[in-house]
């Protein structure tokens, strides 16, 4: 499989001279960076420090050459974690940026504290490092959305093993716990698509010190003001109701944030 580097340095110049090529591989970064954050929900807390502060839940934040806005999920009761985002900094691989993180806002006090073994609900939004200041045209997203669509069920299983064993990789450099694993994940097929917004589901069982939950997400690939952007919403499985919920929550926020940059 090709490095997912390179695969990012491609989609970046293809970006850039508003080319988007179907052959591409712009999903196994998608897959990689949902991984990434599945791993992570169970690790984290044990390097967060107290100076987790939550932000105002919707604000301007900086992105290449723009500003986005980037309202909280609506009728979550998440907020936006501020300066204490760089407590989801292990969920973000090196090829990606993360720009906000919510939580829910009962449970900021309780991030400093290092006893939260999971954390769910949670919602991140992040950018590719190399495309972060290319503008994309409605076209250019289209294609990119057909990319994605034809490589999701070729490179799902390959693209979660690459993940897990770059997240261990991550963990053992910074020193922090690497007792996580995930199990086969399974697609639960496409959420929704909207001129401007395209989002799948996946869930996949995750083990932390020999407790299992199956976690799902709703990724959301989105073009907001002429730029890529990836978000994804995550959730513990409680019973059949769940992928619908995480669905019909990456929607609204979804709504909400392309609502918030018109």
């Amino acid at each position: 499989m090709a490095d997912p580097g390179f695969a990012l340095q491609k989609i970046g110049a293809a970006m850039q001279s508003q080319r988007c090529s179907s052959s591409f591989p712009v999903v196994r970064i998608f897959l990689i960076v949902t991984a990434f954050a599945l791993l992570s929900a169970w690790a984290i807390s044990i390097q967060v420090e107290a100076q987790t502060a939550a932000g105002a839940g919707q604000g301007q934040f900086p992105m290449g050459d723009v500003s986005v806005a980037l309202p909280a999920p609506p009728g979550q009761g998440m907020v936006e974690l501020g300066s204490g985002r760089g407590f989801f900094d292990p969920a973000v691989p090196d090829s990606n940026r993360l720009m906000a993180a919510f939580v829910l806002e009962k449970d900021v006090a309780t991030l400093h504290t290092g006893t939260m073994q999971v954390l769910t609900p949670y919602a991140l939004v992040e950018t590719l490092r190399a495309a972060e200041t290319s503008s994309v045209s409605a076209n250019d997203f289209k294609d990119l959305v057909d990319s994605v669509t034809k490589q999701i069920g070729a490179v799902l299983d390959s693209s979660f093993k690459e993940s897990e064993d770059q997240f261990k990789n991550r963990m053992k450099a910074m020193n922090l716990n690497t007792q996580v694993s995930f199990g086969k994940p399974a697609a639960l097929g496409t959420f929704f698509l909207k001129t401007d917004a395209y989002a799948f589901g996946m869930m996949a069982p995750v083990t932390a010190h020999g407790t299992t939950t199956n976690m799902v997400v709703g990724t959301i690939l989105l073009r907001v003001r002429s730029h890529i952007v990836f978000a994804y919403f995550y959730s513990a499985y409680k019973d059949d109701q769940t992928p619908a919920q995480v669905r019909a929550a990456s929607e609204k926020w979804t709504d909400a944030i392309l609502a918030a940059n018109q």
